[in-house]
C-alpha cells in the first residue's frame, strides 16, 4: 500500500500559512519499532509555506548541505520541497524514535510550526 495523508491548513500568529499532515506510511518489512502484525506508522508533519522563491531556494541548498540548524523545530527540518498545489515549503516530521501521537499530536505540531515560523522570519531579517 502508498502513503497517504490528511492535510489541515494553519495559519501561524506571525501570519505565515502552514499545514499540518498526519501521514500513514506502510511498510512491506515489519519495522524494528512496530509489532510484528501492525506495517503502519502514523504521524503528523508540519510544513511552512514559503513565498519567495529566492528564500526557497537559500533554504533548499542548506538542507541539502544539512546546514539548517538555525531554524527551530521538532526534529530539525526534514522536508524541502514543492508541497501538493499549495506552493514551497520547509517542514518536518515527527517520525523520529521515541515519537508518538500522545506526545507529538496537533497541539504540538502546532507549537513546532509556530517555532519554525519565527525562526524563519529571524532568518530572512538576517540574509
Amino acid at each position: 500500500m502508498k502513503p497517504f495523508t490528511v492535510v489541515e491548513p494553519y495559519t501561524a500568529k506571525n501570519g505565515t500559512q502552514c499545514y499540518i499532515s498526519l501521514l500513514v506510511s506502510w511498510y512491506d518489512e515489519p519495522q524494528k519499532f512496530l509489532v510484528a502484525e501492525y506495517h503502519a506508522r502514523l504521524h503528523f508533519c508540519g510544513y511552512v509555506i514559503v513565498k519567495s522563491k529566492r528564500l526557497f531556494n537559500k533554504l533548499c541548498r542548506l538542507y541539502s548541505a544539512n546546514d539548517l540548524n538555525s531554524l527551530a523545530c521538532h526534529g530539525g527540518v526534514t522536508y524541502c520541497e514543492s508541497f501538493y498545489d499549495k506552493g514551497n515549503a520547509i517542514g518536518f516530521d515527527c517520525c523520529h524514535g521515541e515519537d508518538n501521537l500522545d506526545k507529538c499530536n496537533k497541539d504540538y505540531v502546532k507549537e513546532q510550526l509556530e517555532l519554525l515560523s519565527e525562526s524563519l522570519d529571524t532568518f530572512k531579517d538576517n540574509l
